[in-house]
């Protein structure tokens, strides 16, 4: 008799499409799923990836690492999936077909505000040695966050430097010289109650007022 298979809930691992750029790398992941933490296909996780925290799309749940070890998912961004399975399918064949990183195919079928990197903050790593060959906007920033301590957001660090700031943050980081984390957005508020902007109606008890003056016109014909 053979052994049931265990629900895809219940698989230890699952591969995830990263938001990040890995020259002849794979287009899936494997990451270990954390006890008590329910990840399914579609799911909009913060996993680690060398020495950032990346944004990353859960594609499916395997049984098993590839590596043979695999770091833990960091956190969920949203309780929900946000891409159906039918979603995933059109992305992978997206991907196949037009050779493209599988999160840049699945990143249109999220929803406004979750789509670019502009929710990224950057923090300066003390102690790490510049590299020799960094380029001129890397430099540019890398001063600018050192005269500036602190998390930044590349969404603002974009309106203060210039639109270069996001190419050279992903360098810095390749070098080591920062952290790269997701911010987690703020989950959609539910809209405020609208307001009626008529009057509700009066109930009358007797007849209402044009029709009482109706019948006293009459009657004094």
């Amino acid at each position: 008799m053979s052994t049931p298979s265990p629900a895809p809930d219940a698989l230890p691992y699952a591969d995830v499409a990263v938001d990040a750029r890995v020259a002849d790398g794979p287009e899936l992941f494997t990451y270990a799923v954390p006890p008590g933490m329910v990840v399914r296909p579609g799911h909009l996780v913060r996993v680690p990836f060398g020495n950032r925290t990346l944004a990353g799309l859960v594609a499916e749940r395997v049984a098993a690492s590839k590596a043979g070890y695999a770091k833990p998912i960091a956190g969920m961004v949203y309780p929900e999936p946000l891409i159906a399975p039918t979603g995933l399918t059109l992305a992978r064949w997206v991907a196949r077909e037009y050779r493209a990183n599988l999160y840049d195919a699945l990143a249109p079928l999220l929803p406004p505000g979750l789509r670019t990197r502009s929710g990224t903050r950057v923090r300066l790593v003390e102690g790490t040695p510049t590299p020799e060959r960094l380029g001129e906007g890397a430099r540019r920033l890398l001063a600018y966050l050192n005269a500036h301590p602190g998390p930044h957001a590349l969404a603002r660090l974009a309106r203060t430097l210039g639109p270069w700031t996001a190419n050279a943050a992903r360098a810095l980081a390749e070098a080591g010289l920062v952290d790269e984390e997701a911010a987690v957005p703020r989950p959609p508020q539910p809209a405020p109650p609208v307001q009626a902007l008529c009057p509700a109606p009066v109930a009358y008890k007797q007849n209402p007022p044009h029709q009482t003056n109706t019948k006293k016109a009459y009657s004094r014909n």
